[in-house]
Formats: C-alpha cells, sequence, structure tokens
C-alpha cells in the first residue's frame, strides 16, 4: 500500500496552484504551466516506483509468548530481519489489543548497515489480566524523495499472558518470605507428638498405655511402643469460587474474584516455603479447574497459567458437584479452603447441605470477603446524619448477625468461617493456614 505524504502535498500546492493561477493572468503561459506540472507529476511518479526499495526484504517476528504483569510496564519485542544488510529507516506501528495498554503503538526503528537481525521493544502496561494475541504489525518506510510512503502489513502470532499482580499482598505478608525461622521471623515449636508413625521402640516406664504396639510387643514377647513424627508435608486445597459471587466489586475497584486469585498464588507460595502440596479447584456452576496437590516451582507456574486467564460468570454455584468432585479425587485428608461468598441465605444453606460428607474426611475452612456494610449496630461510633443512614446501619447490622448465626452454625458440622477485609484478604488466609499448621490440627 502507498500513500501520499505532507511533503507531496505541500508541492503540489507550491507549484500547481501559482502556474494555475498565472496561466488564468498572463495569456501566452499555459505551456510553460502544463510542464511544471507534468514535471512534478513524473517526479512524484518515479519516487513513488522507487518507494518499494526502502522496506523490500524486511520480516518481522516476535516472540510466540510474552509475559506481562498487571499494572506494571511491559515490553513487547519485534525482531527485524534485514538479509540485505542495507541501512533501513522505519516506522513499526502494532495493533494491541485496548487491555494491553500500549505506550508506544508506533516507534521508528533505524536498522543499521550489515546488520541482518535488529530488535525494538514496545512498551505496555496492562490493566486487566489474561491471555491477549496481537496479529497484526505495519511498517511504513518513506520514499527518496518524501512523496510517498510505502506500507506493508505483517501478519504475528504472539500470545501475550497478563498475570496479577502480587506486590501488594506479598508486601502484606513480607515475613513470611524471609528466611528466619520456619514460620516468617521467629521459629514455633511444634505442639503435640504428630500422627505420621515412624518407628518403635523399646518401652520405657512412663509410656502412655495407647502408644504400645500391642501386635508388635505379642510376637517379641516385650512391650514395644510406638514412635511418631511431626507430618511434615500436608495437602492443602484452595476451592475458588468463578460464579457471580466473585463479581462484586471493592473499593480499590478490584472485583472479590480479582483477590481470589492472587490470594490463592500467595497461598500457593507459602505452602510452597513450608513444604506442603497445595491443589487448586475452580467451580462455578460447573467445575472449571481441578489440579492435583504438588509442591514445586514448576507446580507453582501451573497454577499460575491456570488462574491468570480465569473470570468469573452470573451463574449460581453449584456447591453440590464440587463436594462430589473432590470426595471422589481426593482420598487423603487434607485441608480445604473455600474461597467463596455465603451472604445470600440461598447459597449458604446450598453449602451448608453439600459439606457434611467432606467434613468427614477433611478440614474445611470458608473465607469470605466481609461485606462493607456488614458491621454491628454503634461498632464504629460515629454519629448519624439522617434518617437513610440510620435505615443503611440497620441493614448492616442484620446482614452482620445473619453471617455471625452462619458462623454458628458451620462451627457445629466443624467447619471454620472467617469474614476478612477485601485488601487483607491473603494475608489473613496465610496467616490462618500458618496457624492451623502450627496447632496440627490437620
Amino acid at each position: 500500500m502507498i500513500v501520499p505524504t505532507t511533503r507531496l502535498l505541500v508541492w503540489v500546492a507550491l507549484v500547481c496552484v501559482p502556474f494555475a493561477v498565472l496561466q488564468a493572468t498572463v495569456p501566452g503561459t499555459g505551456s510553460l504551466a502544463l510542464a511544471a506540472m507534468a514535471a512534478l507529476a513524473l517526479l512524484a511518479v518515479f519516487d513513488a516506483w522507487r518507494s518499494g526499495r526502502g522496506i523490500a526484504g524486511i520480516a518481522v517476528k516476535s516472540a510466540d509468548l510474552v509475559r506481562m504483569q498487571k499494572g506494571c510496564d511491559g515490553l513487547f519485542p519485534l525482531e527485524f530481519h534485514n538479509p540485505q544488510g542495507v541501512s533501513r529507516t522505519l516506522r513499526a506501528g502494532v495493533v494491541f489489543p485496548a487491555p494491553l495498554g500500549a505506550m508506544d503503538e508506533e516507534l521508528d526503528a533505524v536498522i543499521p548497515a550489515k546488520s541482518e537481525v535488529s530488535r525494538l521493544n514496545l512498551r505496555c502496561h496492562p490493566s486487566e489480566r489474561g491471555n491477549y494475541t496481537v496479529r497484526l504489525c505495519v511498517l511504513e518506510a518513506l520514499s527518496p524523495l518524501g512523496f510517498w510512503a510505502r506500507r506493508v502489513r505483517h501478519a504475528l502470532h504472539s500470545e501475550v499472558r497478563v498475570y496479577p499482580n502480587l506486590m501488594d499482598d506479598r508486601r502484606r505478608v513480607a515475613a513470611l518470605f524471609l528466611n528466619r525461622g520456619r514460620y516468617g521471623l521467629h521459629t514455633q515449636r511444634q505442639a503435640g507428638k504428630g500422627r505420621d508413625f515412624e518407628k518403635v521402640r523399646e518401652y520405657v516406664a512412663g509410656d502412655s498405655m495407647e502408644d504400645i504396639h500391642w501386635k508388635a510387643s505379642a510376637k517379641r514377647g516385650r512391650p514395644v511402643t510406638k514412635v511418631f513424627q511431626v507430618e511434615r508435608t500436608q495437602e492443602v486445597i484452595v476451592a475458588l469460587d468463578a460464579s457471580r459471587l466473585g463479581m462484586v466489586r471493592g473499593a480499590d475497584g478490584k472485583t472479590a474474584f480479582e483477590r481470589f486469585v492472587a490470594t490463592a498464588l500467595i497461598l500457593a507460595l507459602a505452602t510452597r516455603q513450608q513444604g506442603d502440596n497445595i491443589g487448586l479447584v475452580a467451580f462455578s456452576d460447573r467445575l472449571l479447574r481441578f489440579l492435583p496437590p504438588r509442591n514445586g516451582k514448576s507446580h507453582f507456574q501451573v497454577i499460575r497459567d491456570m488462574l491468570y486467564a480465569l473470570e468469573p460468570s452470573p451463574v449460581a454455584p453449584d456447591f453440590h458437584e464440587i463436594a462430589t468432585t473432590i470426595r471422589l479425587r481426593l482420598r487423603k485428608r487434607a485441608l480445604l479452603v473455600f474461597l467463596t461468598s455465603l451472604a445470600d441465605p440461598g447459597t449458604a444453606e446450598a453449602f451448608m447441605q453439600s459439606v457434611p460428607p467432606l467434613c468427614r474426611q477433611h478440614l474445611l475452612v470458608v473465607n469470605m470477603i466481609r461485606p462493607p456494610s456488614a458491621n454491628p449496630l454503634f461498632a464504629d461510633g460515629a454519629p448519624v446524619s439522617s434518617t437513610g443512614e440510620i435505615y443503611d446501619k440497620l441493614g448492616g447490622h442484620l446482614l452482620w448477625r445473619e453471617l455471625e448465626g452462619l458462623k454458628e452454625q458451620l462451627q457445629r458440622k466443624g467447619v471454620t468461617f472467617s469474614l476478612f477485609d477485601h485488601e487483607r484478604l491473603a494475608a489473613d488466609v496465610v496467616s490462618q493456614y500458618l496457624t492451623l499448621k502450627a496447632r496440627q490440627i490437620l
């Protein structure tokens, strides 16, 4: 594709307009005016014919996979292949999806002589996590006289993955990632004797009767005692609710599901440091993702790749199907961390009907983001300025009482229910996990 430049339009105005006026006002100057215009036309045609040489042979490639982080500056790399080794001056433009927040949609690229491959980075500032595809790059080169711009389209096949930004949440749990002890800044003593059988030893006066290994004692003809060790590797499953309950936005503009994803990733980092295995379940009205518990850096990357493009949908959650899936696929006792919202009475009732079979085998913890209005009456001590504010506070108090009643009902079923602030969800969930691990409840 070839398009005229501003320079050509200026020259047409400088040559054609004066000579047209001259021909109209001075008799006998028509031949001179036509000659001048014809000369400019021939020059423009010749320049257009040579315009293709400035861009001929140039190929553009991009990386197959580019990783970026939401809310952080990222670079999108381009490679210019110049097999002729001739110096070129080009303008490159890439068509980015709007959520990538392109800061450099067009850049001037100078390809030096004797350089077969040149690289150029275009800056982006993604505003939304997810998976995006960049498919088109346009190169533009000026003709020798600058009258024309030759444009060539190049197809790209580049996948851009925008991951959640975990910096704020990691700052809140920074002590956990300091290597100064087993749990954060200070070492904590492991309470209890553990549940994992390690070995048997000779009976010593004072040993508990329940620790005597009766079968081994009968075979040996003397009493022997069982020795247990503290469990070092435990199973943790994070269940993320990707239904309509996760579409509620907080004061910072982030949805509840956005917080769930960040919390799951932060918890995965914490379990990796503690040596535990972590798995993942994401659900809405059906099972969306399931990942068995494992450990390691590569496993964290698998979790991140499973979650970065997942979005909530406007459907009701199906807790019965998720409970059935967990029962069938998890044989070993595990800590189940549900990240959901039970503010809706119908949803809370469906959850309570589905969890009893899970409670018989696993340890259940339900974490919910506290609704902004769910506070006991007169808790903040702030004066009331209008009648409408009185009704708002009464409604918030009733919601708080319903959630407290739900907490008591779940506690009777063996389920721990907690309300956490929107901004501190990840830090509070990690603290909860470490407390349960230290108490050896699992």
